[in-house]
């Protein structure tokens, strides 16, 4: 049966572009349908099998994902790897990362951003490379240090973390220059106790404010 969408959105954002108007509205005709969207994460830039296209997906069905995951750690080269012509031209990980989204959007699929965030407190101790924090690696399993709280205004960890929310914002800005919107997801999972933002490690109340400060 046709997907029937709806007319009028309401969104949080009065500013938000008609692209991103259009996907709310074709995200609640879905929810609606009665059918699914199939999603892969890291389809189209770290594949597991060994077939002739950029996308596992597509190797196995003959036709690209309706939703391609990619995540923070993309950004920071933990789950993006440049090749040697690549680096040779200059090109960086978040340049890969708009690339692939771009093919991706292209191809139908909606583009989704999660964040594997770095433990900010670990970050801070490895100091600036150049005037620049290192986000690379792996460590939002590492649940000490208080960093919900650190990482807001005021915090001694405050400074670390808006630099991490640059990066992630040049990715969406870009991203959006090229009209492609993008769904991010904040503090995942976050009713469990595996990451930093994990429910032993903030009350209700920390997690809230942290997510709105985020937002905005």
């Amino acid at each position: 049966s046709k997907l029937i969408l709806p007319t009028q959105v309401n969104l949080a954002d009065g500013k938000a572009a008609e692209s991103t108007a259009q996907l709310y509205a074709y995200l609640k005709s879905i929810a609606g349908s009665g059918k699914v969207l199939y999603g892969h994460q890291n389809d189209m830039h770290k594949k597991a099998g060994i077939g002739p296209s950029d996308s596992d997906t597509y190797d196995m069905v003959g036709d690209y994902p309706a939703v391609v995951g990619i995540d923070g750690l993309a950004l920071t080269g933990s789950e993006m790897s440049l090749t040697d012509e690549e680096k040779a031209a200059g090109m960086t990980f978040i340049d890969k990362a708009v690339q692939v989204a771009i093919k991706a959007d292209q191809k139908g699929a909606i583009i989704t951003l999660s964040n594997h965030m770095p433990n900010f407190a670990d970050v801070a101790k490895r100091g600036k490379i150049n005037g620049q924090y290192d986000y690379s690696g792996y460590s939002p399993n590492v649940t000490t240090g208080d960093v919900v709280s650190r990482i807001m205004p005021g915090g001694d960890l405050n400074e670390v973390y808006r630099g991490y929310l640059d990066m992630m914002a040049g990715f969406g800005q870009r991203l959006q220059k090229a009209d492609v919107p993008v769904i991010c997801r904040l503090f995942h999972e976050n009713d469990g106790s595996w990451f930093w933002w994990g429910a032993s490690y903030c009350s209700p109340a920390q997690y809230k404010n942290l997510y709105r400060y985020t937002v905005e």
